[in-house]
């Protein structure tokens, strides 16, 4: 005769690809016994397929405390009347008032998805498991902005928008979800915040204002908006001035140029962009110092261990999502030492240049044959001219 934890196993094992979820999710057994009552609740057809199929399964979960054995109570009374184990009455009056129970794929996405996958840096992963269980419900507004919260993570601002707009338009479903008006206040300040930072990577940034200020209004007390407004208005001022310098520098106004630059740099420190243009700026005007100088603070910054900006600025999470993704940063440090290869040349340093160029081809991408063959021909070069030095010291000497 099986023993009670066989037939739990096996049941489990059944079941999993009933509700179209892989065996291979790692999920314990006690997690989906524990979420199966809130699925049974609203599929009460899967009851008649498991006493089908695994009649000992059935009967274990006709004698459980958990709120199944209310729910088969509810619509199979036979086999609970041949049940040894009484149903606790605590537990059918529970179930009887879940109006808004989730299902089992959204308990499972919501503990495995961006709670598991995401701590493990496995943002694809979870995008996967909630989309799971969107597949299921394509109401569960909260896995609606928990996906978009992972699309936020990777910088993919139009699946975040979609998400979110998605969600907001099942403003009635907001409504009757949450059971505290705490919890419904928490996850519209979460919807607002999350749509506002996907208008902020599209450059929308009127439109995130006006979001992160609805978040204001509707709690006066929040800590987060206003920082992520100050933020955003400090950006936009920088993205001003970075533009005007931009023309300058296109129109070969460099010392225009330059000022601009100075001014935006003083109101984001941390602004890669600027640094970077203000040091092409510098190589124009054969200033290899002062090029030198930004390219250090703008590797710096990218070779930090989150890369974020030195200032206040980075305890904000508008900032923290604005900063650029792993591949940008990058392609940013290539740039960057391959520009400060270039001044060092200016100043003679042709074996600090040669340096600066041997790293920019170690982090440069395979996939971009042009920089790396690009880099790889400059190599060549500088070495070619420093054997030339050479050869001519040694003929010089002799």
């Amino acid at each position: 005769m099986q023993s009670t934890s066989d037939v739990r196993e096996q049941g489990v094992g059944y079941v999993l690809p009933l509700l179209g979820i892989s065996v291979d999710h790692n999920l314990h057994t006690g997690d989906v016994m524990e979420a199966l009552p809130q699925f049974l609740f609203r599929n009460s057809l899967l009851l008649d397929v498991i006493r089908m199929k695994s009649p000992a399964f059935y009967r274990l979960l006709a004698s459980t405390n958990t709120g199944v054995g209310a729910i088969i109570l509810s619509s199979h009374t036979t086999i609970i009347q041949d049940s040894a184990t009484p149903i606790h009455e605590e537990a059918r009056g529970r179930i009887r008032h879940q109006e808004q129970i989730k299902t089992t794929r959204q308990c499972i996405a919501r503990r495995y998805g961006r709670d598991e996958f995401y701590q493990r840096g496995d943002i694809g992963s979870a995008i996967n498991a909630y989309s799971e269980a969107l597949n299921a419900d394509s109401t569960m507004v909260e896995t609606l902005i928990a996906r978009a919260a992972c699309y936020l993570d990777l910088r993919e601002a139009e699946r975040c928008h979609t998400d979110c707009m998605a969600a907001l338009k099942l403003s009635d479903s907001i409504e009757t979800r949450f059971e505290t008006d705490e919890a419904r206040l928490l996850f519209q300040k979460k919807l607002l915040t999350t749509l506002g930072m996907a208008y902020c990577l599209k450059t929308e940034n009127d439109k995130a204002l006006e979001l992160f200020n609805s978040v204001l209004q509707l709690d006066k007390n929040d800590h987060d908006a206003p920082r992520n407004m100050r933020y955003l208005e400090t950006l936009m001022e920088v993205a001003d001035l970075k533009a005007k310098a931009d023309k300058n520098f296109s129109m070969g106004s460099l010392e225009e140029a330059k000022e601009n630059y100075s001014k935006a740099e003083k109101l984001d420190p941390g602004h890669i962009q600027v640094l970077m243009n203000r040091s092409a700026v510098c190589l124009a005007m054969h200033d290899s110092a002062a090029c030198s100088k930004d390219c250090d603070t703008a590797i710096d910054l990218l070779s930090s261990s989150k890369g974020k900006p030195k200032s206040d600025s980075s305890a904000c999470a508008l900032a923290n999502i604005l900063h650029p993704t792993p591949c940008t940063k990058r392609k940013w440090q290539v740039i960057l030492l391959c520009r400060r290869s270039a001044a060092k040349q200016l100043s003679n340093d042709l074996r600090g240049a040669l340096a600066d160029l041997e790293l920019a081809k170690g982090i440069t991408s395979n996939d971009d044959d042009v920089a790396v063959e690009s880099i790889a021909k400059d190599i060549d070069d500088l070495k070619a001219k420093l054997n030339s030095i050479k050869t001519q010291d040694t003929i010089t000497n002799s």
